[in-house]
């Protein structure tokens, strides 16, 4: 991965198109945003820029986004990394929400 990055600096250059990407997180624990945030961090190409703790919003910067079909898969991939955190320390609450959103027929259901 790291080499993508390398790649795209050194080869595409300017031409390689960033975005601020808004990603709203399922949990308003300040613990599960955080931990949100760092496991992004590791993404290469990515880094959180801003939290908005009153909407539990992360703001990441993305290398390499070039139609909104990729803004999309970034939130997703975002949005499964919440919820890979919050099967593992998520409180009660939170693991019924997730759970319930991932029935088929449930309103809201994730992808």
């Amino acid at each position: 991965a790291s080499f993508l990055v390398l790649y795209l600096a050194v080869v595409k250059g300017p031409s390689v198109r960033s975005a601020i990407v808004a990603v709203p997180l399922r949990s308003h624990s300040d613990l599960m945003v955080t931990a949100t945030g760092h496991v992004i961090s590791l993404i290469p190409g990515s880094l959180v820029v801003e939290v908005d703790r009153s909407t539990s919003t992360l703001y990441l910067h993305a290398l390499n986004m070039k139609t909104e079909e990729d803004i999309q898969k970034i939130r997703r991939e975002v949005q499964d990394i919440e919820a890979r955190l919050i099967r593992i320390m998520g409180t009660r609450e939170e693991l019924d929400a997730l759970q319930s959103e991932q029935r088929p027929g449930v309103k809201g259901a994730a992808l």
